[in-house]
């Protein structure tokens, strides 16, 4: 499990706090990452959690507070790949992205984005070394310890199949084998689709 660098998060999101403006979202609004001019924000999240959606069909990951949002629009502001939405009642920061890279060098920060930067990539690439081993069983138990460890709301308002076919795009048949047996185990409790926690799950299938 990587370490999150809550400290390098906290010194950008104070200053986005120090000269920024609030937001604050129910669960299930889009995080919109422009401003009415078009240019592209900086976020800072204080409570929540947020999804990125590639589509509608697949999710990439979601992130909770705190974290900062916003560095590939302000290296790549006319290349959105995907879109950000919230899974709870969401609230904390933003500030343009221009503002956000002035003060970054004023305050010498540098080192902090680096360091967000680098846990980013490292979550984005475990999850593509993790998908490319072809390994269906393993792939669907790491998504049910991430499902396990969600906030309530996200655990009570989806159910395990369709999470994990959102996150993972393999089949609904294969994801409803796989847990069907695993509930049969009696290694994970299901109720009504919906996983309550898991006892054990073995090395394979």
């Amino acid at each position: 499990m990587l370490e999150i660098p809550r400290e390098s998060i906290k010194r950008l999101g104070d200053m986005i706090i120090q000269y920024g403006y609030s937001f604050h979202l129910a669960e299930g609004n889009e995080l919109i990452r422009t401003s009415p001019d078009g240019e592209p924000l900086f976020f800072y999240l204080v409570k929540g959690q947020v999804r990125y959606e590639l589509s509608d069909d697949y999710w990439l990951s979601s992130v909770r507070a705190p974290m900062v949002l916003g560095f590939v629009d302000y290296y790549y502001p006319n290349e959105y790949a995907g879109r950000f939405f919230t899974e709870t009642e969401t609230s904390g920061f933003y500030l343009s992205a221009e503002k956000v890279g002035q003060l970054i060098s004023e305050n010498d920060l540098w080192y902090d984005v680096s360091v967000v930067l680098s846990y980013i990539i490292r979550r984005l690439l475990a999850r593509e070394v993790l998908l490319s081993s072809s390994n269906a069983y393993k792939i669907i138990c790491h998504y049910l310890n991430i499902l396990n460890s969600e906030c309530p709301e996200v655990k009570e308002r989806l159910s395990a199949l369709y999470y994990l076919h959102k996150h993972t795009k393999l089949s609904k048949s294969m994801i409803s084998l796989i847990i069907s047996e695993l509930k049969k185990g009696e290694y994970i409790d299901i109720s009504k689709g919906h996983l309550k926690s898991i006892k054990f799950l073995p090395e394979s299938f």
